[in-house]
């Protein structure tokens, strides 16, 4: 099995901090998250925020540790992801990387979530969603826009490394 096979079918998991939440990604932007029974009964919305960019924070340092992980196997220890930058534009690019804004919502608008740098996680749910949503459509409304912030982190990543490098591309 090859890498992007083995990317595709890694399966990583993380907890929040209170053990209240819990998620999944499954390859690159399949996501699941379940709450502990009875939490998105007793939740505050403020708590509902900080525990579901939590978990987001840790379940992306898990899911970037297992694909470097992969990469490393599969290169048998010859590829350094995040090599030191070699010129400015490496530094340009990591830099600015580091500062991307990434954002996703979910269909309804009800759930967005933010992220810079993949590392400053925030999740704003809407006034009185927590009331009038019942716990399966809060899943669903959270894991919508953590799999649009994925995609939109990919776009915006993909067009700044365009931005950067491209005289380096070859489109022959």
């Amino acid at each position: 099995m090859g890498i992007s096979e083995r990317v595709d079918s890694m399966v990583v998991r993380a907890t929040s901090p209170n053990g209240s939440i819990t998620a999944t990604v499954r390859g690159m932007d399949s996501i699941e998250i379940a709450f502990m029974p009875g939490f998105y009964q007793r939740a505050t919305p403020q708590e509902m925020e900080t525990q579901l960019a939590q978990v987001a924070r840790v379940l992306w340092a898990n899911r970037m540790r297992e694909y470097e992980a992969i990469l490393n196997e599969e290169s048998d220890g010859n590829l350094i992801v995040d090599a030191p930058a070699s010129d400015r534009r490496d530094e340009q690019f990591y830099e600015q990387r580091d500062n991307v804004v990434a954002e996703g919502s979910s269909p309804d608008g009800r759930v967005r979530v933010t992220a810079r740098g993949m590392r400053d996680w925030s999740v704003h749910i809407a006034p009185g969603a927590i009331d009038q949503m019942r716990e399966d459509e809060m899943t669903y409304a959270a894991v919508q826009a953590a799999e649009a912030l994925i995609r939109d982190q990919m776009t915006k990543i993909t067009e700044l490394k365009f931005s950067i490098y491209q005289d380096e591309v070859d489109f022959r």
